[in-house]
């Protein structure tokens, strides 16, 4: 098993994960090799009227990738 962190910045940002909205970070204990769907929800509200639209993933995935 590995340990995966999935991350937003900021954080407590919503992502999903197969299927499942978590709050960022959150980490994951995976079986090596497994694949998983992970997807940036976009856009979303932050404090006092900011809103927060997806970018990028720090692998270079599109938005929605596994």
């Amino acid at each position: 098993r590995g340990q995966v962190r999935i991350a937003t910045d900021p954080s407590g940002l919503k992502v999903q994960v197969d299927g499942v909205e978590y709050t960022s970070p959150h980490d994951f204990q995976w079986v090596m090799g497994s694949q998983h769907q992970v997807s940036a929800l976009s856009p979303q509200n932050g404090i006092a009227g900011v809103r927060y639209i997806y970018d990028s993933w720090s692998d270079g995935g599109s938005q929605e990738h596994g």
